[in-house]
């Protein structure tokens, strides 16, 4: 006869103890094993999307302060690839946009990169951040500075023909991870709304200053070119503290205006001038030194554009400042010519 098992007090007891161990072991062993598998190993990509989940992690408690300063070291190691890139693409961007110029206007093809400075196209040769070198080769090495090979530049009718043969024939002299993003040469954007002049390739935003402009709307709205560089104008005429047009001036192609310094910076950000576009002496020689002859202006008046700058990809801060040392902001004058006049 088959008696079916009674559960006395302590079985009861038992059971009621296993299940407690199980509800408070179970979450510790998911947290160590799921903890495991989040810690970064050699073939995990250092990604900012990455450290910042990680960084979360952090801040809610599921890490320690050796896990928080790790993932903060890494950040940063990051930002600096990230910055070297920036920096890399810029002179990248610079030096193709002189030669880009150059080969559209003059319809050649220069053997020499020198040519583009003979030309006052550009003040010197960028520096190729990463080595700090603006040495020109035309067989690979990899050893910094710059690869040019004029064979690969081909004639185009098309914008886009030309930028994509100039991409390929200027690269930097460097074994790269990643290609560079596609070349677009350098143009100005100016808002007469926002006082502001703006240094672009595409929708990449390189530089940005205040500017001062001309009173009752005399700075005209219009897409213009740099027809002439000048440095130091009117040097014979004037002291440089006293010079009206500053230490630099682009002349645009309405020649009664120009992009210019100025001795009265508390202009810069009103409605001052006679219609030329002035900016501190410090900011028109960067612009200067990084922008070439013949470049695109656009000067925008009081309507909205397509085209938003609010997606831009800016190099700020540091990296701004890093980038300055890769253009010569000293150019030789030219020689002493006719007075200069613009409507300042």
């Amino acid at each position: 006869m088959n008696q079916t098992k009674r559960w006395n007090r302590g079985d009861v007891i038992l059971l009621v103890i296993i299940f407690y161990l199980l509800g408070i072991l179970t979450p510790i062993i998911w947290f160590i094993v799921s903890n495991g598998s989040d810690t970064t190993s050699p073939d995990q990509p250092t990604t900012l999307p990455y450290i910042i989940n990680e960084l979360e992690k952090t801040r809610e408690g599921k890490g320690d302060q050796a896990l928080i300063e790790g993932n903060l070291m890494k950040l940063n190691q990051t930002e600096v690839s990230h910055s070297k890139k920036d920096l890399l693409w810029e002179s990248t961007t610079v030096l193709r946009s002189a030669l880009y110029q150059y080969v559209k206007h003059t319809g050649t093809i220069p053997s020499d990169l020198s040519t583009l400075v003979k030309e006052q196209y550009v003040t010197d040769l960028p520096l190729e951040p990463t080595t700090h070198s603006n040495e020109v080769v035309q067989a690979f090495t990899g050893e910094g500075g710059w690869h040019y090979q004029p064979s690969n530049v081909q004639e185009s009718e098309t914008v886009d023909g030309l930028a994509a043969s100039i991409e390929q024939a200027l690269k930097p002299n460097l074994t790269l991870k990643n290609d560079l993003d596609s070349f677009q040469p350098i143009i100005l954007e100016i808002s007469k709304d926002e006082h502001t002049l703006i240094l672009k390739s595409g929708s990449s935003l390189i530089r940005q200053y205040k500017v001062g402009l001309g009173e009752n709307s005399r700075t005209p709205a219009g897409v213009f070119t740099i027809t002439d560089k000048v440095p130091y104008p009117n040097q014979a005429y004037y002291p440089t503290n006293d010079n009206p047009y500053g230490t630099r001036a682009m002349q645009l192609s309405n020649p009664i205006y120009a992009i210019h310094g100025t001795n009265n910076p508390d202009s810069i950000g009103e409605d001052v001038s006679q219609g030329c576009v002035r900016l501190h002496n410090q900011d028109v020689e960067e612009l200067y030194a990084m922008v070439p002859l013949h470049s695109t202006v656009y000067i925008k008046g009081n309507v909205d554009t397509e085209e938003s700058t609010e997606d831009t990809n800016v190099i700020q801060g540091e990296i701004e400042e890093m980038a300055s040392d890769l253009y010569n902001h000293n150019p030789s004058p030219k020689p002493v010519s006719s007075f200069r006049y613009w409507a300042h």
